[in-house]
């Protein structure tokens, strides 16, 4: 794989940042070059946050518009990331959503 760009959000204190971060040093060690975008924190616990990590072979300076993958981490961040999609963006699998978890 060339180049691959990968968008997490969900629920602000649900560990997306963390998520982001542990992602873009696994990508690093494999030898992926890293561009990190981290969506500047909600300042409300439960607010919509999202981290952006692009990994290719090459040198890159910036993420895409569109990304390749989107891993909702609630219902909110399913709905609320899908015009980051392309025609051929994956999401995650859709679990049944529930607010007891």
């Amino acid at each position: 794989m060339e180049e691959l760009s990968i968008l997490i959000g969900g629920k602000a204190g649900d560990g997306i940042r963390q998520a982001g971060q542990t992602l873009a040093r696994l990508l690093t060690r494999i030898g992926y070059r890293i561009f990190f975008y981290d969506d500047y924190p909600s300042l409300i616990r439960g607010g919509h946050n999202f981290s952006i990590i692009r990994a290719s072979k090459k040198k890159i300076q910036a993420h895409k518009e569109k990304v390749d993958l989107i891993v909702a981490l609630n219902q909110d961040a399913d709905r609320g990331l899908k015009p980051g999609c392309g025609r051929k963006t994956q999401t995650s699998p859709e679990p049944r959503w529930s607010d007891s978890l």
